[in-house]
């Protein structure tokens, strides 16, 4: 008779990925396809649509956002000019912060708690408003990102290398 294996890390992070990505749709499915969540929203993404007809931000419109936003929308409305499409790009967004936020816990104390601020992050955007696509939903994911990176170094920050 085998023992029992017990899942690798790989195959744990990648069903936390599906959990977040699941948990998250399900907070934010309700809204796609609302035009009047924000009107912000549908700025950004108008500005991204039109850049592909030669707008520039800053010169023919203006925003105080910094241009990495207007990037996002270009990219998104390069795909579809549904609002459908800036939506599930801001889910996908908010699950892959989940699962990075995940990551970070997982190596700083233990798995349980990891899914737990995974899963804690939707639906603290959506009590704070953020079931939209303002721009921390795109650029949490970035500063995450860099946070994770810094904490898989704490080994090598300590020894100074």
């Amino acid at each position: 008779m085998n023992a029992a294996r017990a899942p690798s890390a790989a195959a744990l992070h990648a069903l936390a990925a599906v959990l977040f990505l699941l948990a998250s749709l399900a907070l934010r499915f309700s809204t796609f396809g609302d035009t009047n969540l924000f009107v912000d929203d549908v700025f950004y993404f108008l500005v991204g649509q039109r850049m592909h007809e030669g707008v520039l931000p800053y010169v023919d419109v203006w925003d105080r956002k910094p241009l990495g936003l207007f990037a996002i929308y270009w990219a998104i409305a390069a795909i579809s000019t549904s609002v459908v499409a800036y939506q599930v790009a801001a889910w996908l967004f908010v699950a892959a912060t989940s699962w990075v936020i995940y990551r970070i816990v997982a190596e700083i104390g233990n798995r349980r708690g990891a899914v737990m601020a995974g899963l804690a992050y939707p639906l603290l955007m959506n009590a704070f408003d953020g079931f939209g696509c303002q721009s921390p939903v795109f650029y949490n994911l970035f500063i995450a990102a860099a946070g994770l990176l810094v904490v898989l170094e704490f080994d090598r920050l300590a020894r100074g290398v």
